[in-house]
């Protein structure tokens, strides 16, 4: 799995069976450690600056990633859930 992350990794977090690292160019990938043969989901970060700290909601549903500025942004895990709302 560490083979598979070519940039520098700045934060990372276990949320039950996933693993979501944030890297370097404000990436966010999420690994299913049932099948660490590949990125389960790649998305970029919403925050306009590097990521500083990434961690799991206690629900396992979701995460918040913080910048280097200060900012806050969260995000679900739930792949329906993303498309519900880039439909409303």
């Amino acid at each position: 799995m560490v083979d598979m992350v070519d940039v520098q990794v700045y934060t990372m977090s276990l949320c039950g069976d996933k693993l979501i690292v944030g890297t370097a160019g404000r990436r966010v990938l999420v690994w299913d450690l049932r099948n660490t043969g590949f990125v389960q989901q790649r998305r970029e970060s919403s925050l306009k600056y590097q990521t500083r700290c990434i961690r799991a909601f206690p629900d396992k549903q979701g995460y918040v990633l913080s910048s280097i500025e200060g900012a806050l942004s969260a995000s679900t895990l739930c792949e329906h859930a993303i498309k519900m709302l880039k439909l409303q």
